[in-house]
């Protein structure tokens, strides 16, 4: 992951509104981004300290919030699903709260995404949905 030289970060910060700047130092949004990684599968210290550091990019104005889930899977190194989970989450439980000064800051609209849902498991025995409120009669029940 490329690293910036710190006249150039302090810069950066130093132009931020303040609720950004409060956020790069946040020890609240430091925790809840370690437990996110950590609810993912995520143990290795490097791996979340990386993470911590592209949230860190995302608050200056170095990776825009749109691009987080590519940045995380590209330059960190996370799986794609992994990612894609991670991403979701730090995006709706700590950019959501800073949306107006990144939505200002990018010059973007930052909108939510639905959280991915893992399939609940067919039970043996029950009929199977087509998500559309019908049967589908083309599988065989299953005795």
């Amino acid at each position: 992951m490329k690293d910036y030289p710190k006249e150039q970060l302090q810069e950066l910060y130093d132009n931020l509104p303040d609720d950004l700047q409060e956020a790069v130092f946040s020890e609240e949004k430091g925790k809840m981004i370690v437990n996110i990684c950590k609810e993912n599968g995520i143990d290795d210290d490097n791996v979340i300290s990386q993470v911590l550091k592209s949230v860190g990019y995302v608050f200056l104005g170095l990776v825009s919030p749109d691009d987080f889930e590519n940045f995380l899977k590209e330059e960190v190194g996370i799986k794609m699903g992994t990612a894609r989970q991670i991403a979701l989450r730090i995006k709706r439980d700590v950019f959501m709260s800073l949306k107006k000064s990144l939505e200002l800051l990018y010059n973007i609209e930052i909108k939510m995404e639905e959280d991915i849902v893992v399939s609940k498991s067919k039970r043996i025995g029950e009929k199977e949905d087509d998500g559309m409120g019908k049967e589908d009669l083309y599988r065989e029940p299953i005795e």
